[in-house]
C-alpha cells in the first residue's frame, strides 16, 4: 500500500490517513518504515483500536523518545554529553526500580515559553544554534540560526510549522 505524496500532513505525517488506508485495504498489520509516523504513539494506538497489528517500536519506547526534551533530559541524567540547550542541567529523580520518569513540569521548565526568552538563552549559548520544536516532526521543525538578527523570525516560523507553543 502507498500513501499520497506531498506535504507530511497528506501522507506519513497523517496517522489517521495511514489507519484509513490500512483499514480500507483489509490490512492485518502495518509497518511504516523509519519515518515520522514512528515518532509518536498515535499510529500504534489508532491501529490497535482498528484491530490492526502495528509493526515497529513499542508505544512505551516511542513515548520515551518521541519528545526531544525528554530525550535530552534522559541523556544528561545518564551523563551523556549534550550540547548547550535551554534545559541544560535538568535531571529527573529516578524511581527505586531505576525507571526514568520525566515529569511534564520538568519538560516545560526545559522549554522556552516565548521568542524573547529563547533569544536570551541563545545569546548566552552563542550562535550558531538550532531551534528545535519540543516534539519531533521528521526534522521539519528544526532550523539552524546563525545570528541574533535572524532568531525571532526563525522562532516564529518553527512555531507555525510545528503548531506547538513550546520549544
Amino acid at each position: 500500500m502507498s500513501v499520497p505524496g506531498g506535504e507530511l500532513s497528506n501522507n506519513y505525517g497523517n496517522n489517521k490517513l495511514i489507519e484509513e488506508i490500512a483499514t480500507s485495504n483489509y490490512a492485518d498489520a502495518v509497518w511504516t518504515g523509519w519515518d515520522v509516523s514512528n515518532e509518536t504513539t498515535k499510529l500504534p494506538e489508532l491501529l490497535k483500536d482498528a484491530g490492526i497489528t502495528y509493526i515497529g517500536s513499542r508505544p512505551r519506547a516511542l513515548s520515551l523518545f518521541a519528545n526531544n526534551v525528554s530525550t535530552l533530559i534522559m541523556a544528561q541524567t545518564l551523563d551523556i554529553p549534550t550540547l548547550s540547550w535551554s534545559g541544560l542541567g535538568l535531571r529527573p529523580t529516578m524511581s527505586n526500580n531505576l525507571k526514568f520518569i520525566v515529569p511534564s513540569e520538568l519538560k516545560l521548565q526545559a522549554c522556552v515559553a516565548s521568542a524573547e526568552e529563547g533569544l536570551e538563552i541563545a545569546v548566552k549559548i552563542g550562535f550558531p544554534i538550532l531551534i528545535i520544536a519540543s516534539k519531533i516532526f521528521g526534522g521539519t521543525a528544526t532550523i539552524q540560526v546563525n545570528s541574533e538578527g535572524d532568531f525571532l523570525s526563525t522562532f516564529h516560523q518553527i512555531q507555525e510549522e510545528a503548531e506547538i507553543s513550546s520549544m
